[in-house]
């Protein structure tokens, strides 16, 4: 699980080819032996890491789950450098849809640059009040405002957006977000490439926030300038 704060180093992916068909196979067939014996339900989480998943894939599992309770009580989702794109999260989003004790979603590492998908994920996520982790770091979705804002509008509690290229741009969308006093307590922008003049835009919008418990700014471009406009909106 990818902590806020963890440095590391990225896996290579394995790409998709033939051979692991009879893989995929094996697993789908498995969950749905467990589904048809009424054992599904103790899948408590998905797993993928550092492996292609093609769309068909995806489709597949989520045909499963969604036919019968096997995500009823799956409280975790990691999809990390996985490969998908539009499609797998548009399918992603109908698996959190049926997920009513989900509790973190882990997307690292995959590509969100389609406003359609973005907003299939958010509006999947905002239907879940039990979900208190998304993690989409490793993208740059500070060259994407639109999408950037629809993400954060899930409303989940603690959001991960480290190492997504965030600057000036993306810094007005957060900004303009954190104003309005949403319900995120927990909001991570490390490893981006904010400035002092985007820490005091964030500053002012705190101002009128009060439920923002915690943000991490670590490896950003601040100065001291920076710094001095957080410290006096905390106190």
């Amino acid at each position: 699980m990818r902590h806020i704060g963890e440095i590391y180093d990225e896996e290579p992916i394995i790409w998709h080819e033939e051979i692991l068909d009879e893989y995929w196979d094996r697993i789908e067939t498995e969950i749905d032996r467990r589904k048809q014996l009424g054992m599904v339900s103790d899948i408590c989480a998905i797993q993928i890491e550092n492996v292609e998943m093609k769309k068909e894939r995806l489709a597949a599992l989520v045909a499963i789950f969604r036919n019968g309770s096997a995500t009823n009580l799956s409280t975790y989702f990691n999809f990390d450098n996985a490969n998908l794109c539009e499609e797998g999260i548009i399918s992603l989003s109908k698996i959190v849809d049926v997920s009513s004790k989900l509790l973190t979603v882990n997307l690292h590492h995959n590509r969100m640059d389609n406003m359609e998908s973005a907003r299939c994920l958010s509006r999947s996520l905002r239907s879940q009040n039990c979900i208190t982790e998304l993690i989409i770091t490793y993208r740059d979705l500070g060259s994407s405002p639109e999408i950037l804002l629809v993400i954060l509008q899930s409303d989940v509690r603690r959001i991960n957006l480290s190492n997504n290229n965030i600057d000036t741009l993306g810094a007005v969308t957060i900004a303009e977000y954190l104003q309005v006093d949403p319900p995120i307590e927990e909001l991570s922008l490390q490893f981006n490439r904010l400035d002092d003049d985007d820490a005091i835009l964030i500053s002012q919008a705190l101002k009128t926030n009060t439920n923002l418990h915690a943000i991490y700014l670590l490896v950003n471009n601040l100065t001291s300038t920076g710094v001095k406009a957080l410290l006096t909106c905390v106190f």
